[in-house]
C-alpha cells in the first residue's frame, strides 16, 4: 500500500497541495487549483524535461515564439489560453451541428 501522506506541487497551476491526497491515479483530477489530474502533470513533466532539460511548472516555461504545439485537446488549449491570460470562448459542442 503506497503512502499518500505527502502533498505535491501541481506542475500545471503551480499550487502547492497538500496532502493526505486520496489517489494518485492518473485520471483522478486531484489538483485543488485547477484540477488537473496525474495525466496531464506527466505530459507537462515530458514536455519539460524533452524540451527544456529541467523540471519545471508551465508558467516558469521560457516564451519561445519558434516552438508551437496543436492537436492536444480543447481542454488543454483553455487551460493554456488561461495561463497566458487570453480570453477563450467554449469550444462548439459537436453534437450542435449548423
Amino acid at each position: 500500500m503506497q503512502d499518500h501522506t505527502a502533498g505535491f506541487l501541481c506542475n500545471i497551476c503551480g499550487l502547492e497541495n497538500p496532502g493526505p491526497v486520496e489517489s494518485f491515479d492518473r485520471e483522478v483530477a486531484n489538483c485543488s487549483g485547477c484540477g488537473s489530474s496525474g495525466r496531464w502533470r506527466s505530459l507537462i513533466y515530458m514536455l519539460s524535461q524533452e524540451l527544456f532539460g529541467a523540471t519545471l511548472t508551465l508558467k516558469e516555461f521560457p516564451v519561445l515564439k519558434s516552438i508551437r504545439g496543436l492537436g492536444m485537446s480543447d481542454e488543454a488549449v483553455r487551460l493554456l489560453r488561461q495561463i497566458e491570460g487570453e480570453s477563450s470562448p467554449p469550444p462548439p459542442d459537436p453534437s450542435q451541428k449548423s
